[in-house]
């Protein structure tokens, strides 16, 4: 198990992001999902194990036997992976970083970014019922430095999308979310 109190990852090439308390999580998908994970051409897909609460982000890639292919764990203090899957040189505290871009409080992750001269955004759009009455869906999130967008998540009611346009990867995770 490797081990890491390194609690902050660089957005782009200057500018960084402190990973937020467990705590700060405004929704939680489904804990068992599907996940997908392309970087330059190579993509990797494993069912998953995604749990975040107060206490902790925890994900753990299962085989199609349920067998663990490698966990991560983020307790607010250090974080914890185990993988014989995921490459070594890829450090854990980025893949917590982008789950706390797609299911954190925004206005908390929104924050953190504008300190550092980053900006957050969100997309939505309006339902309109036969009743006449409305509400707002939330339809995505990014990340912009300048005009600049470094990364674009997209929701819809059965999967949430990252796409890091800088660092050239993207995750798809399916399951049911309760997004709002």
């Amino acid at each position: 198990m490797v081990e890491s109190e390194n609690l902050y990852t660089y957005v782009n090439n200057t500018k960084t992001f402190t990973l937020l308390p467990p705590s700060d999580f405004q929704f939680s998908p489904d804990s068992y999902c599907h996940f997908t994970a392309d970087f330059k051409g190579r993509t990797f897909e494993s069912d998953c194990l995604l749990i975040i609460n107060h206490e902790k982000i925890y994900l753990n890639l299962l085989n199609p036997l349920g067998s663990s292919l490698g966990e991560i764990v983020f307790d607010g203090k250090s974080v914890k992976s185990q993988s014989s899957v995921l490459p070594k040189s890829l450090k854990a505290e980025y893949i917590i970083a982008d789950i706390q871009y797609i299911f954190y409080d925004f206005e908390k992750i929104a924050a953190a970014l504008g300190k550092k001269g980053l900006r957050f955004l969100k997309t939505s759009e309006w339902i309109y019922e036969n009743d006449g009455s409305s509400r707002e869906i939330l339809t995505g999130r990014m990340i912009q430095d300048g005009k600049s967008t470094i990364s674009e998540i997209r929701y819809s009611e059965s999967e949430v999308t990252l796409e890091n346009k800088l660092r050239g990867y993207s995750y798809k995770i399916e399951g049911q979310f309760n997004i709002k």
